[in-house]
């Protein structure tokens, strides 16, 4: 996480700490997030079918938003609203949905997926 120009992991105890580990490949978090609303993301992400590790970015908006971009540079565009529930049919659809030149999931309108190419 970015604080002040600087990086930080962070705990699951919700502390920063200094970046000091190079090899580990974790997310980057873009915004300026609540340290309890990054934490309360990721124990969504945890219990849900969505692997954390396939995630390059989260990035947080002032709206409440979250937007996740995967390491095969899919974006997904996530509600205000998020619960294991929602994670886990994007989970199904991205599993069982051909998504091949597919750029952006949209996923903010209740009962939706909208696919997008740019």
């Amino acid at each position: 996480m970015n604080k002040n120009g600087k990086f930080f992991l962070v705990g699951n105890n919700g502390k920063l700490s200094n970046n000091y580990i190079s090899n580990i490949q974790l997310p980057y978090i873009f915004g300026s997030p609540e340290l309890n609303e990054v934490l309360e993301l990721k124990k969504i992400i945890d219990q849900s079918n969505i692997v954390y590790s396939q995630i390059e970015s989260l990035f947080y908006f002032k709206s409440n938003r979250w937007d996740l971009k995967f390491t095969n540079n899919l974006l997904i565009k996530l509600p205000e609203k998020i619960d294991k529930e929602i994670l886990d049919k994007i989970s199904f659809f991205l599993e069982n949905i051909e998504l091949e030149n597919k750029k952006i999931l949209d996923a903010r309108i209740k009962n939706q997926i909208i696919i997008l190419n740019e």
